[in-house]
């Protein structure tokens, strides 16, 4: 079984499809220090825990929130939610979605919390290789290049 995981983490590079990442989608709070914001971002958790996704709310206090989405594409997190004051002000339901070219998300970056819940459970619905991101080319990887 270990076996299994080290050729799987290795073969996708640690950037899983979305259905076999450990935490799917990630939550980012802007100002950690309003509670209208913190609410936000936890009604928008329960709502892509209660469709079935993996995520994870990340309101460190005192961290920036750059450090925090910087910490969220480190680990490889496929999706990253940022939400702030104006989006708990507004209260439409809009948030933004961090660009993710490699699953071809580069376009709007904001979208509805419902139409978020539908593409991310659809897409955590197609399962198998095709549905992975492409590997990307490593030094190891190319032709005649040796590991000494």
């Amino acid at each position: 079984m270990e076996r299994f995981f080290g050729v799987l983490v290795e073969h996708y590079a640690g950037d899983f499809p979305l259905w076999l990442c450990p935490v799917q989608c990630e939550v980012v709070v802007v100002a950690d220090d309003v509670p209208a914001v913190l609410d936000l971002a936890g009604s928008i958790a329960d709502r892509l825990r209660a469709a079935g996704l993996r995520v994870a709310v990340s309101a460190r206090p005192g961290e920036r929130m750059q450090a925090r989405v910087r910490s969220a594409e480190l680990r490889k997190v496929p999706y990253v939610v940022v939400v702030g004051r104006k989006d708990a002000e507004r209260g439409d339901d809009v948030v933004r979605v961090r660009d993710n070219p490699a699953a071809g998300r580069p376009g709007d970056p904001r979208d509805a919390v419902v139409e978020l819940v539908g593409e991310l459970r659809a897409e955590a619905a197609k399962r198998g290789p095709e549905a992975a991101p492409p590997k990307p080319r490593g030094l190891s990887d190319r032709v005649g290049t040796t590991r000494l």
